[in-house]
């Protein structure tokens, strides 16, 4: 669970039925390392999460790439029974294929 609190969640500002992101969280690992501690490789992948993903963070869409907005939660559900209501059942949509570099900053 992130540090988000409960009334907010993360939505897709191109398509809110995208439901996965990238964020930052923060690990602990267990390495190998040389005589002198540098680096040689990964042991154990997370022995503890010292920092969980938090609201402050950049959100990153997984499927689109666009940066996630947070905004209330019934706000949210309420758009969702909205959008519901109001489908056009005869449309279909082309599915997203996902964004290649959902990190250009880096």
């Amino acid at each position: 669970m992130c540090n988000c609190g409960n009334d907010l969640v993360a939505v897709c500002p191109r398509d809110p039925s995208h439901e996965r992101f990238s964020t930052t969280a923060h690990v602990m690992q267990d390495w190998e390392v040389d005589r002198t501690g540098n680096f040689e490789k990964v042991i154990e992948d997370c022995l503890q999460v010292t920092a969980k993903p938090d609201r402050d963070n950049t959100w990153i869409c997984i499927i689109c790439g666009a940066q996630a907005k947070f905004i209330d939660r019934e706000t949210f559900e309420r758009q969702v029974q909205l959008a519901a209501a109001t489908a056009d059942p005869e449309r279909t949509q082309a599915p997203v294929e996902p964004a290649e570099n959902i990190h250009p900053e880096l």
